[in-house]
């Protein structure tokens, strides 16, 4: 799973750049307004913090089922018939 947080002006802005880097599969998490920025509490300007997941793709590994068969030499099988 890929996790990314944002830290927006609006909500149409963070939609936006989830669009964009997680694709429309993207889940929103949770969401709530911080204060950034300021002196020691004063002139903070509020913004809101979203945090986003999608599900990552899972590649199949080198697992024996996945790998293909290596040709075998027709001498080295015994005839049947």
């Amino acid at each position: 799973m890929r996790v990314k947080r944002y830290i927006v002006d609006t909500m149409p802005e963070a939609m936006q750049h989830i669009r964009n880097d997680l694709g429309g599969d993207a889940v929103i998490l949770s969401s709530k307004e911080v204060k950034v920025g300021g002196f020691m509490g004063l002139f903070s300007k509020k913004k809101i913090e979203v945090i986003a997941a999608v599900e990552k793709e899972e590649k199949p590994k080198n697992t024996p089922s996945a790998m293909p068969a290596a040709p075998v030499p027709r001498s080295s099988v015994p005839q049947a018939y």
